[in-house]
């Protein structure tokens, strides 16, 4: 299993780099997990509901 790079500013250069070379099924696997992991976090409702409301999310900078 490839190592968690979700600590990284860059989170999807991280993902990148943690999956390169790595075993297609389980770079799918590890994929599919860090983007559950993620789904539930405060950010991410935070940018879906500032999507919809065609506003800027809190956290975006500039």
């Amino acid at each position: 299993m490839p190592p968690e790079p979700w600590s990284k500013p860059r989170r999807s250069v991280g993902l990148w780099r943690a999956l390169a070379g790595a075993n297609p099924a389980d770079a799918a696997n590890f994929s599919a997990s860090a983007l559950a992991d993620r789904w539930e976090t405060q950010d991410t409702k935070d940018g879906i509901a500032a999507f919809f409301a065609k506003k800027e999310p809190p956290w975006r900078h500039g």
